[in-house]
């Protein structure tokens, strides 16, 4: 099957309720993904102990792979960049087919979790 199709994909469009929500939830998920790059999305436990839907069905299909960081912490990583580009490109087809509140909607959440995490970042104590 293809990414797409995936019955783990389903899963968590399932879980994260209605048409916008979840392709919102989705579109975050893959944003986090891609800007992580070849470092990865840290996962509890094991690299066999995930149960993320969305993680799962990228491992399956061979679009993410296993990782460990330098301590030995796993990892799930959508390494290559044609990898993420394809990935994010696909999310914008799919934004792009939504009816346009549903696009909007969605556009919004985005806009503004990726807005507020940037002054929470920029507001965060330095380390030094």
């Amino acid at each position: 099957k293809s990414f797409g199709e995936h019955p783990y994909l389903r899963i968590f469009l399932e879980s994260a309720g209605g048409s916008a929500g979840a392709l919102t939830s989705l579109a975050r998920r893959v944003d986090e993904l891609c800007k992580a790059g070849s470092a990865g999305v840290p996962v509890n436990g094991k690299i066999g102990d995930v149960q993320d839907p969305l993680l799962l069905a990228l491992l399956d299909v061979g679009l993410a792979s296993p990782r460990w960081d330098s301590e030995g912490k796993a990892r799930v990583a959508v390494a290559p960049k044609l990898a993420r580009s394809t990935l994010s490109a696909w999310v914008e087809t799919l934004l792009a087919e939504q009816p346009l509140l549903s696009r909007l909607q969605c556009r919004l959440a985005l806009w503004s979790s990726s807005s507020s995490s940037a002054t929470s970042s920029s507001t965060a104590p330095s380390s030094s």
